[in-house]
């Protein structure tokens, strides 16, 4: 799951530069320039957004992996009985 969410980063990540890019060629930079200035200007976004999503979604995870293991703990012990 975590694998997906990542390459889902990644690819939206790519998608706004790409897109930033090709509007700095529209409007008549050369294709070199255009990449530079693109990234240039929308870096520090991508890499704020990227953050605020990993902050978002790490704490949900952290939750669900301790909730896995403490469940098998308490149905075994709630079985248990003493002879």
């Amino acid at each position: 799951m975590a694998l997906v969410v990542a390459a889902g980063f990644v690819v939206d990540d790519a998608i706004v530069v790409i897109e930033n890019i090709a509007r700095h060629i529209e409007q008549g930079s050369p294709p070199l320039q255009a990449a530079l200035n693109g990234s240039r200007e929308i870096g520090f976004t991508i890499i704020s957004l990227t953050f605020s999503l990993i902050a978002v979604l790490i704490p949900p995870s952290v939750h669900g992996r301790r909730r896995r293991q403490a469940v098998p703990r308490v149905r075994g012990d709630a079985r248990r009985r003493d002879p």
